[in-house]
């Protein structure tokens, strides 16, 4: 792998745990499943709709 790849990977890998952090931070005020993720899908238009998925049913939002 090279590095570019190598910070491309990683990046992307923060924007993931970034989007997670803005889930803690929305359920900790008691926010909607809906709200967050509305927010969640605007903010990170950048991830996939699986990876999207993924964190929706990792922290029960459906």
């Amino acid at each position: 792998m090279d590095l570019t790849m190598y910070f491309k990977e990683a990046k992307h890998e923060t924007r993931i745990e970034s989007a997670k952090d803005l889930v803690e931070s929305f359920q900790s005020i008691n926010a909607s499943p809906k709200v967050i993720k509305r927010e969640l899908t605007r903010k990170y238009s950048d991830l996939s709709p699986e990876e999207l998925k993924d964190i929706f049913n990792e922290y029960q939002l459906n």
